[in-house]
């Protein structure tokens, strides 16, 4: 019996989910014209090596800020911007008032809040965390995370303040995602709070947690000179938008609220890098589509805003903060002004027709207000002002995607090249759309010909191939960034799981101790699980199994590892409880259920195994192997139920698909029996002995058989040998 379930278990845990490689990718035709975006007056300059700023010094000087600036700093902690992330005292934060249950549509999985305390439910099984800190201002919706050591993790559920209720956190409406354990990583948090610096060769493990929010040198840059300055009675200049020239002050807020369709961070730059003053388009590449999309995002308001005839056409451009004030500190102007100078009387553009009142509001007829793209329940301002806009449903395209800053139809360089197809693999990421992936696929290997260095590069042309189910493709580019930066967390990660798919689990082994070495998780613990056991270390896999599910304790693959594991072992009880949590967390698991139901014979709780074959004879859907492998459990199970009713016709069903399955035969001889075709059960017995002499099973079932044929000198020869064979735990 052992062989039959761990042939099905090591194949379970072994194997690699993954298809066919893909043809190679046609070349990215050009597009036929530049987006409707303001061109730079001169082409980004190559990324230098970052020199990053001492933002702990800096953040010290912002302290100082309120004692010259009293009114400005109290106002900013008010503002949208200075509430979007903090630290949360559960007792006085109004939505956790308001209790939430709610069910997945997709997975089924239940998620809740009570009073600041999330659940994250899965039948029995249930995962609970206090949010630590609140991350969105509130004027639209807030979101929390939990905090397991210096890590920060995204908890599934929101709060949306315009309908004043509890939903999935924005990109969890999909199945496959994360739940309680999305991880925060330094991108994350330079648009909520000030950066912090990640633990070397990673982007999410941090020596100290994120623990306040955007202070004033986001906007204003290093102000210690000019601090100690005025300390001293001097002046020294700081940084002010509004001083700053049109592209630099909108590149300040462009930081975060210029996304496009994908935005990298150039070579050598980091997401601490950025000082106010300096031009964004040399710390990240931000591409648009060169059709724009139908909709508009919640922070796309620069790209937006660009499209705009206003924009275009007023002398020096339009800055954000010439309607929008970050720290006001008296009454909210007239944000119509700006629009007054250029159309009323004495503005350098026609007057508008129908002026209106003095007072009138341009942006309500001007600027549409509708839902956003990527944050459900939430209506914002677009920023492109049209003299009638139309509201039209989000909807995205495959357009070729152009550098904001350099719209050029063709890549300028080398350098251009590698970070369009960067861009076009988080588009495809995003949207899953083909052509993308086609476009991203050509000019990554195009511009590493020529910068063959780039590790940037080769890591995004190894998760594009992981993407596409391109095994070989991926370990060639994995490889290549390993060799470059063997330092490097994600790279240590992707080449160990490449190496691991490709039968190389010693070297995956080397490559997935240098990622847990940068920073333990459930995913690298998996890995090292299979490369373990590959080697025959199963002590040491379980180990490593075991450290997933209590690093991860709602990760369905660490449990079904755990699982195949603890069978392996023989330890059939620790399986099943581990096999039971894989269905409860993903109970779309295939994998899961089969491996319960084997589990579940080899204990002898055959109602138990029943119910397993048969939830995984739903999953398999149109997989004919694997629903014929969920049948042959439910025989197996029926047989020793003895309800030979049900059997019978699942099992003719079984031998009329003309597919040989081990153990059939021997099955079958029992139901035939039963039945009381003597015939039919002789010629199945015979068969099943042919065909699987050494499995005990056989020669017990035999042994059955004969008994009820009237032959009991075979039958005590059958038994005598099943009891040579090892006593079988199963029919």
């Amino acid at each position: 019996m052992r062989g039959g379930i761990l042939g099905l278990l090591l194949l379970a845990l072994t194997a690699c989910k993954g298809g066919k490689t893909p043809p190679a990718p046609p070349a990215s035709p050009a597009p036929s014209s530049p987006p409707s975006v303001a061109p730079p007056s001169a082409p980004p300059r190559a990324a230098a090596p970052a020199s990053a700023p001492d933002w702990p010094a800096m953040q010290a000087s912002d302290d100082n800020c309120a004692d010259c600036h009293p009114d400005e700093a109290e106002a900013w902690a008010r503002s949208p911007m200075g509430r979007s992330f903090k630290p949360i005292e559960a007792a006085s934060h109004d939505p956790f008032k308001v209790p939430a249950a709610l069910v997945h549509p997709v997975t089924g999985l239940g998620y809740r809040q009570t009073g600041g305390r999330f659940s994250e439910v899965a039948g029995a099984q249930a995962f609970r965390q206090p949010a630590a800190v609140v991350i969105g201002s509130g004027s639209h919706a807030h979101s929390y995370l939990w905090q397991q050591g210096a890590r920060l993790f995204e908890l599934p559920l929101t709060w949306y303040e315009t309908r004043r209720a509890w939903d999935l956190s924005p990109g969890y409406d999909r199945g496959g995602h994360p739940g309680s354990f999305r991880a925060v990583t330094d991108g994350c948090v330079a648009c909520h709070a000030d950066p912090v610096q990640p633990e070397p060769g990673t982007r999410s493990f941090f020596a100290t947690a994120p623990h306040r929010g955007m202070g004033c040198a986001r906007c204003h840059g290093d102000g210690r000179a000019h601090s100690r300055a005025h300390l001293d009675g001097g002046q020294a200049p700081i940084t002010s938008p509004k001083a700053l020239p049109t592209g630099l002050a909108n590149d300040v807020c462009g930081l975060c609220h210029f996304p496009g369709a994908a935005r990298i961070l150039r070579d050598g730059q980091t997401s601490r890098d950025f000082v106010a003053g300096q031009p964004l388009a040399d710390h990240a590449a931000v591409f648009v589509r060169e059709v724009p999309p139908d909709g508009f995002g919640s922070i796309s308001h620069t790209y937006r805003l660009q499209m705009s005839a206003c924009f275009k056409q007023t002398p020096g451009g339009l800055k954000c903060v010439g309607c929008h004030s970050p720290h006001p500190t008296g009454p909210v102007g007239d944000r119509s002004k700006p629009c007054r100078d250029c159309h009323g009387p004495q503005g350098h553009a026609a007057q508008h027709a129908c002026a209106g009142p003095a007072d009138e509001d341009c942006v309500r007829c001007h600027m549409d207000k509708g839902q956003t793209q990527n944050i459900p329940h939430v209506s914002a301002t677009d920023h492109f002002i049209r003299t009638k806009p139309q509201t039209r449903p989000p909807k995205n395209n495959d357009s070729p995607l152009l550098w904001a800053a350099d719209p050029q139809p063709h890549p300028r360089d080398a350098d251009h090249q590698v970070l369009l197809g960067r861009a076009y693999v988080e588009a495809f990421r995003a949207d899953g759309q083909p052509r993308d992936a086609e476009r991203a696929e050509a000019w990554l290997s195009k511009g590493l010909a020529a910068l063959p260095g780039r590790v940037d590069g080769w890591i995004e042309l190894a998760t594009l191939r992981r993407l596409r189910g391109d095994r070989a493709g991926l370990k060639a580019a994995a490889e290549a960034a390993f060799a470059l930066a063997p330092a490097d967390r994600r790279v240590a990660l992707i080449t160990g799981g490449a190496r691991l798919d490709a039968g190389e689990a010693a070297g995956a082994l080397a490559a997935l101790d240098r990622a847990l070495a940068l920073g333990a998780d459930a995913e690298v613990q998996i890995l090292r699980a299979r490369a373990l056991q590959a080697l025959g270390r199963v002590g040491e896999a379980a180990a490593a199994a075991q450290a997933a599910t209590e690093q991860q304790p709602t990760s369905a693959e660490a449990w079904l590892a755990r699982g195949l594991l603890a069978a392996q072992a023989g330890q059939w009880d620790g399986a099943a409880e581990a096999l039971e949590a894989t269905t409860s967390w993903q109970p779309g698991d295939l994998r899961g259920w089969l491996n319960l139901g084997r589990v579940q014979a080899a204990r002898g709780a055959w109602d138990a195994s029943l119910a397993a074959y048969r939830a995984a004879r739903a999953q398999a859907g149109a997989d004919a192997q694997a629903a014929q492998l969920a049948e042959l459990g439910q025989l197996e199970a029926l047989v020793a139920l003895e309800q030979f009713a049900q059997a019978r016709p699942l099992g003719m069903a079984l031998l009329q698909a003309g597919r040989p399955l081990p153990g059939l035969p021997r099955l079958m001889a029992q139901v035939h029996l039963a039945a009381g075709e003597h015939d039919l059960a002789r010629q199945a017995i015979e068969a099943a002995t042919r065909f699987e002499p050494q499995d005990p099973r056989t020669w017990a079932a035999r042994g059955k058989v004969l008994e009820g044929l009237g032959d009991k000198e075979g039958a005590a020869a059958a038994r005598g040998q099943a009891q040579t064979l090892g006593a079988p735990r199963t029919p």
